[in-house]
């Protein structure tokens, strides 16, 4: 054996380096296919997507209205509480004067 021949690998070093080549080249492309299969199309992107979309501006809508309709409401609210205010001060002023005309005898 001379110093060029020590240096060298043996045919069974190269065979194991070789399946050992082979195996993380299978174990790479393993990873890689669960990766491929977990990935989402870009149609199912683009729907998915969309239907959020579409929810969101449902919701947005939704809100609109439910804001609209509570400032109608609140406007109702202020308008028959004025009502009864005035309605309450009618009834003031009618049994003050009531109460003048009973007080001085008035007919």
């Amino acid at each position: 054996m001379t110093a060029g021949q020590a240096s060298e690998p043996s045919l069974s070093e190269l065979g194991r380096t070789l399946e050992r080549i082979e195996r993380e080249f299978g174990r790479r492309l393993d990873e890689m296919a669960a990766m491929f299969s977990s990935a989402v199309k870009s149609e199912v992107y683009e729907a998915h997507r969309q239907a959020m979309a579409d929810q969101i501006s449902a919701a947005v809508a939704e809100v609109a209205e439910l804001r609209s309709e509570l400032a109608e409401e609140k406007r109702e609210r202020r308008a028959d509480r004025r009502l009864y205010i005035s309605a309450l001060l009618s009834l003031l002023v009618v049994v003050a004067g009531a109460f003048l005309i009973a007080a001085f005898g008035l007919k």
